[in-house]
């Protein structure tokens, strides 16, 4: 049992050190088309004092414009919550996707 957990290990080893991605090029300018649709439509909520409350989810698509692998042929999911006040003239906008948190103003 444990020469078969050894060679168990050992392929998952070796499997793993010969996977090979995609060549990228090192650095150089990147050029990504995104389209985003919301999904479903946001509804506001008010909060008081005239401001408002909007939960957006939003499908999103990016091509590599230059058909590079970086970002080409990628869909995805971004979620929003935004709060408006209209008094002010201002908007704060946080934004997360599923795979890491990011923040936009």
């Amino acid at each position: 049992m444990t020469a078969t957990r050894i060679l168990l290990a050992l392929f998952c080893f070796a499997a793993v050190s010969t996977a090979n991605a995609q060549s990228l090029p090192p650095e150089g300018p990147l050029s990504v088309t995104f389209t985003a649709t919301q999904i479903p439509p946001a509804k506001p909520m008010p909060l008081g004092g005239g401001k408002e409350y909007v939960m957006v989810n939003m499908a999103m698509t990016a091509s590599n414009d230059e058909g590079n692998p970086i970002l080409n042929n990628m869909g995805g999911r971004c979620q929003l919550s935004r709060i408006t006040d209209p008094s002010a003239k201002t908007v704060e906008t946080r934004a997360w996707s599923p795979s890491q948190h990011c923040n936009h103003s």
